[in-house]
């Protein structure tokens, strides 16, 4: 049996995209569905993979929530740091009007969370939750940018913790073949892909996004309304999903074809760990398997991954 992981990538207010590729594999991706066996992600992305797992039938709610918390955030004066405005309460009160009273148990040891402590500095992923106010404090955690959402980290099992994606933006899974979903170009299963001149991959905290070598970087502008969505933009999750999907699910002859990248080089390298003198391993980018592969295969063992390729074209 294939051993499938989904993770969502840490984008804030641009998880909108996150809601829109899980609509599309909810509605077009049953298949693949059915051999998922873990979700994670962090910040934004890990609500939505928590919607998606325990709560499915809600992602159009979870939608209209966030475009509703957009707006709320943009009318305040000063955003989110606004004196008096509180950010977490208004994302708690989402969690707890669309997370089903049974959440823990469903996400238990399938959902696994990307958090940063805040003594350490280290990241954390959590699958284990002992009650629904547990798997809404991790939530909390992984959703909370210092200064941005508040000043005060949020505690849980007596430590501090705070944004995931400062550490862990896209959690690979030890186990299986995880699809990388995001908002942000780059080397990932659903994702924008962006015409360009010139560019290289950077890995970002786990996440290998391309930036274009010039002043109108799509990813860059993407960045910004991480935080501050200004903009109502309709979401581009469901055709990118499509894109991924369309192969084995018969709709060639009704979604574009997914454009080609061309002149880019590629960088995959790791930060050197301070605490040994050896210099770091070389890093091999995530399996770039086709998911329609995935949805084909008899047996996941067969499938092998093309060798990374360092070139500039």
């Amino acid at each position: 049996m294939k051993h499938i992981n989904l993770s969502f990538a840490a984008c804030g207010f641009l998880g909108i995209y996150h809601l829109g590729a899980a609509s599309a594999l909810r509605r077009h991706g049953k298949k693949l569905l059915k051999d998922v066996k873990a979700f994670a992600g962090a910040s934004a992305g890990s609500l939505v993979a928590s919607v998606l797992l325990t709560a499915p039938e809600k992602i159009e709610e979870c939608n209209e929530f966030t475009y509703k918390f957009a707006e709320e955030t943009r009318r305040q004066l000063l955003g989110a740091v606004t004196p008096g405005y509180d950010f977490m309460a208004r994302l708690r009160s989402g969690m707890e009007s669309i997370l089903p009273a049974n959440a823990h148990e469903l996400a238990h040891n399938r959902l696994h969370i990307s958090i940063t402590n805040t003594k350490t500095r280290e990241n954390d992923l959590v699958s284990s939750f002992s009650s629904r106010e547990d798997l809404i404090k991790v939530l909390l955690a992984s959703s909370f940018v210092p200064v941005y959402a508040g000043l005060k980290p949020v505690e849980y099992r007596g430590q501090k913790w705070v944004d995931g994606g400062f550490t862990n933006s896209l959690p690979i899974l030890p186990v299986g073949r995880t699809v990388t979903i995001s908002p942000f170009s780059g080397r990932l299963d659903i994702s924008p892909q962006d015409e360009e001149q010139l560019g290289l991959y950077v890995n970002v905290t786990n996440q290998n996004i391309l930036e274009q070598l010039t002043l109108r970087s799509p990813n860059s502008s993407r960045h910004c309304m991480c935080l501050d969505p200004t903009v109502r933009r309709k979401g581009e999750g469901p055709e990118h999903a499509y894109w991924a999907l369309g192969g084995v699910q018969g709709k060639q002859a009704s979604t574009p074809t997914r454009p080609r990248r061309t002149h880019h080089c590629e960088v995959h390298r790791d930060l050197p760990d301070p605490c040994s003198k050896a210099p770091p391993a070389p890093r091999c980018c995530p399996s770039q398997v086709p998911l329609g592969c995935l949805l084909l295969a008899p047996d996941f063992s067969t499938l092998v991954p093309p060798r990374p390729v360092y070139r500039l074209q």
